[in-house]
């Protein structure tokens, strides 16, 4: 009852804190939650839906709400796969209030007043619970093709990342969103360069400047940040679109991934090895 008098501010705030604290509450509290969220969305600002949905999906919603299959991975409601559609495309539970929060966003008074921070917010909340809405996508690019000068680092590569894994090939988009990470990629973290990289290899984008600057900020000031599956995703990136990084680099990268080798898991092993023959062989070895 007490959930009845929450703002729509109020009612993001809250699951915006369960979520950073890991905590999904008494028994029964978040589906009371998320039904209360779902009878007030109109009221809800751009920023207070793109934190909702962000909130729902770091809770892993569907594990602990009925209604909706949680096999899709960390706050996977679908499978893993892209639902098509719109916020009808999961039938119930938690799924169905994340469908609805996308639908609210999609419409274009929202848009038209989104900041960079709420576009990325919702596109890697969508990506990662496997949801597709192509209608707010569109909007949503075309949005922040304008606005890519005020992404941060964090949100051009979360921004690349999502629409990969959305399946999305807007090739103008993307192009426009590497020129702006390779201007201010010392901003960038390891994962955040390593992230990038494998979604240019994964929409078969080269752009040998960039991958060349991430490659030397690898090997070099970010070496030592760099953990085993960034490490992976990066190799596998330069090796699946034929770029093979300068010699000094390249051999930093290696012995940091002979130094991490024992702390890889299987898959992270199997790739690090075909990247590493394909490079090696392309160029005659290290």
């Amino acid at each position: 009852g007490k959930l009845q008098g929450f703002t729509p501010q109020g009612l993001s705030n809250l699951l915006w804190a369960m979520a950073a604290l890991g905590d999904h509450g008494p028994r029964g509290f978040l589906d009371a939650l998320l039904a209360e969220v779902a009878s007030k969305l109109p009221g809800f600002s751009m920023q207070g839906l793109s934190t909702s949905a962000w909130a729902i999906v770091r809770l892993r919603a569907t594990a602990h709400v009925g209604g909706s299959c949680a096999s899709g991975g960390a706050g996977g409601f679908g499978g893993g796969a892209a639902s098509r559609g719109g916020g009808g495309s999961v039938a119930s539970g938690a799924g169905a209030v994340f469908g609805l929060l996308v639908a609210e966003a999609a419409q274009p008074t929202r848009l038209s007043a989104a900041n960079p921070q709420a576009i990325t917010n919702l596109l890697w909340a969508m990506a990662t619970a496997g949801h597709r809405n192509d209608a707010f996508v569109a909007m949503a690019l075309a949005r922040a093709r304008s606005m890519l000068p005020s992404f941060t680092p964090q949100a051009l590569s979360n921004t690349a990342w999502a629409l990969t894994m959305l399946g999305v090939d807007d090739v103008r988009f993307m192009r426009a969103l590497l020129a702006q990470s390779r201007t201010r990629l010392r901003g960038f973290s390891a994962q955040a360069m390593a992230n990038t990289v494998w979604a240019m290899a994964q929409l078969r984008l080269r752009d040998e400047g960039l991958l060349g600057a991430v490659a030397a900020e690898l090997a070099g000031p970010k070496l030592h940040t760099t953990n085993g599956h960034d490490l992976s995703s990066a190799l596998w990136a330069f090796a699946s679109l034929g770029y093979r990084p300068h010699d000094a680099p390249l051999s930093a990268l290696l012995a940091e991934v002979c130094r991490q080798l024992p702390r890889f898991e299987d898959q992270g092993v199997s790739i690090t090895l075909w990247a590493v023959a394909t490079l090696c062989h392309s160029g005659g070895g290290p």
